[in-house]
């Protein structure tokens, strides 16, 4: 199967592109159209680390350099923006439940890249 995320994290921090970033991936259900994804390799009952922390700090500030990123979302807030102009999901039954990367794992996150000014999901 081919991939359907632009970037994987491994346990390492290692970064692995997948995909060119303009390429379509589905991998966040509504915003694929204007999402570069991540995935992180665990969760669960293998928390994820500090060097993928580093790498997930590191990828996103590479992006911001690159793109005009405005929002930093794990895929456990995606459904934020069901009301929001960027959401194009057309199949109203077509909804997952995303735990991951986590509500603690996004906090750190977003304290490491909080000078770059990028919002979380919209309230």
């Amino acid at each position: 199967m081919p991939p359907t995320v632009h970037y994987l994290i491994d346990r390492d921090g290692t970064i692995f592109q997948q995909l060119p970033d303009t390429v379509f991936a589905r991998h966040v259900i509504g915003l694929n159209h204007c999402a570069i994804g991540v995935e992180n390799v665990g969760g669960g009952k293998d928390p994820l680390t500090k060097a993928q922390l580093k790498a997930n700090e590191q990828l996103i500030r590479y992006l911001n350099r690159k793109y005009p990123i405005e929002f930093v979302i794990g895929h456990n807030e995606y459904r934020k923006f069901e009301q929001h102009e960027l959401w194009k999901e057309k199949d109203e039954g077509y909804r997952t439940s995303k735990t991951d990367p986590g509500v603690s794992f996004m906090k750190k996150v977003r304290h490491q890249i909080r000078d770059l000014e990028l919002a979380g999901p919209p309230n």
